[in-house]
C-alpha cells in the first residue's frame, strides 16, 4: 500500500523589519543570508507544477551546492492517464521546472549529482512504447535521454555515483533484482542475487568504488523480508539483515563511512505499518529504536546523512484516511521526531538531501489541495 502512494505570532516592529530584510535579501539571490534568520525549523518553499496535470509529485532530491539543487518525480493528467517525467531545479532563489527529453509515459524515481555538469536521474518509462528503464543525464546545459532498455517490465528506483565513470542504478526486472552500472561509456547490467520468490532493490549508496550498498525487499510464502546487497569491487552478494516483524522492507540508504551506514523503510504486522531503521557498524546490521507518531501506520521512504551525528529520515504517517509527512533526526545518540509543515490533507515526503558543507537540508514529496489535486512539495531546513 505504501509503495503505491508513489513526504506566528504577530511580530513587533523589530521583528517586522528583520522579516522584511530577510525577504529582500532572499529575493536578491543571497539565500544563505536570508535563511540564517529562520534557521532551526522546517518550512515550505514554493515549487512549480505542470498546469495541465491533476497530479504532481517529487520522489527524490540531490544537491551540488546551496544554489544548485535538483528534484525529480512525475505528473499525470488523471488516475487513468500515463505519467510524465518531471525535473525541478533550485538556483538559490526559486524552484523552476526544467524540460525533460523523451518524457512520454515516464516517471523519475532517483537522482544523484557528481558536479554541476554531471548529474544522473533514473526511473521507468516507455518512450518507444515498451515499459522499461529510463535514464537521463545532465551535462551542465541540457538533460539527455541515455537509457538502453534491458527488457520489458524493468524499473529503476535509485541511483548513486562514485565518479564520472562509476555510477550505479538499482531496481527490478520482472520480479528480480536489477543492477546497472555506468562505466563512463555505457550502461551495463550486472549479475545480482535473488534470494526470494520476488525481489526488488529500492535504494543505493556508494562509499567507494569497492564499497556499494543496495537495499529493498524479497518475498517468501506470505512473508516479506528486508534485502541488503553489497558490492565489494568484484561481485554483488546478500548481507544478512534483521526483520523485526512478518512484513519488512527497506526503502532508502545513506552512508556516512564504511562502518556507519543507515537504511530506512517499513515494518508491518496485521496491517499496521511502523517505521524501520537499520544500521551497519562495519560488521553487522542491527535495528535501531526510533519514535513513531501516534497514528495507525507510518513509513520511511528516504534518508540522508551529513555526519555521524547528523542524519535525516523522511516519510509519512496516516490515521483513518488523512496523512501527514514525517521527519526524524539522528543526533548521534537518539532518533527524534522533528516538527514540519503539512499543508494538505494528504502529505508525504519521499526524498531528502543535505547540502555538503552546510547545515541545509531539502525534503521533497507531494501534498493535496482542497480540490483533491496532488501538488509538489519542497521543504527546507537549516
Amino acid at each position: 500500500m505504501w509503495r503505491t502512494m508513489k513526504l506566528m505570532k504577530k511580530p513587533g516592529m523589530t521583528c517586522f523589519i528583520l522579516c522584511l530584510l530577510a525577504v529582500l535579501v532572499f529575493r536578491t539571490g543571497k539565500a544563505e543570508a536570508s535563511t540564517a534568520l529562520n534557521c532551526g525549523k522546517w518550512r515550505i518553499i514554493p515549487s512549480p507544477n505542470r498546469s495541465s496535470a491533476h497530479y504532481n509529485w517529487l520522489n527524490a532530491v540531490t544537491s551540488v551546492s546551496s544554489n544548485d539543487v535538483w528534484a525529480v518525480g512525475g505528473t499525470a493528467v488523471s488516475n487513468l492517464g500515463s505519467n510524465t517525467a518531471f525535473i525541478e531545479h533550485w538556483n538559490g532563489v526559486r524552484w523552476s521546472r526544467i524540460n525533460v527529453p523523451d518524457d512520454a509515459n515516464s516517471s523519475l524515481n532517483g537522482i544523484a549529482a557528481l558536479s554541476a555538469n554531471d548529474i544522473w536521474a533514473v526511473g521507468t518509462g516507455s518512450p518507444a512504447g515498451v515499459i522499461g528503464t529510463y535514464i537521463e543525464h545532465w551535462n551542465g546545459k541540457t538533460w539527455s535521454f541515455m537509457s538502453e532498455n534491458v527488457g520489458p517490465y524493468t524499473y529503476l528506483n535509485a541511483v548513486a555515483a562514485v565518479s564520472t565513470n562509476d555510477v550505479w542504478a538499482v531496481g527490478e526486472r520482472d520480479g528480480s533484482t536489477l543492477i546497472q552500472h555506468w562505466n563512463g561509456t555505457q550502461w551495463q547490467t550486472l549479475s545480482s542475487p535473488n534470494p526470494g520468490l520476488y525481489n526488488q532493490l529500492v535504494g543505493v549508496a556508494a562509499v567507494s568504488a569497492n564499497d556499494v550498498w543496495a537495499v529493498g525487499e524479497m518475498n517468501g510464502e506470505d512473508t516479506e523480508y528486508t534485502l541488503i546487497e553489497h558490492w565489494d569491487g568484484t561481485q554483488w552478494s546478500v548481507v544478512n539483515s534483521p526483520n523485526p516483524l512478518v512484513f519488512d522492507q527497506l526503502e532508502g540508504i545513506a552512508a556516512v563511512s564504511a562502518n556507519d551506514i543507515w537504511a530506512v523503510g517499513i515494518t508491518d504486522e496485521e496491517n499496521t505499518s511502523k517505521t524501520l531503521i537499520e544500521h551497519w557498524d562495519g560488521s553487522q546490521w542491527s535495528v535501531f529504536a526510533n519514535p513513531n507518531p501516534p497514528t495507525q501506520s507510518s513509513a520511511f521512504y528516504g534518508i540522508s546523512a551529513v555526519s555521524a551525528n547528523d542524519v535525516w529520515a523522511v516519510g509519512g504517517a496516516y490515521l483513518s484516511g488523512p496523512s501527514t509527512s514525517l521527519i526524524e533526526h539522528w543526533d548521534g545518540t537518539t532518533w527524534s521526531i522533528v516538527s514540519n509543515p503539512n499543508p494538505g490533507k494528504y502529505t508525504y515526503l519521499r526524498g531528502v538531501a543535505t547540502v555538503s558543507g552546510t547545515s541545509q537540508v531539502w525534503a521533497v514529496g507531494s501534498t493535496s489541495t482542497p480540490q483533491g489535486a496532488e501538488k509538489t512539495l519542497t521543504e527546507f531546513y537549516c
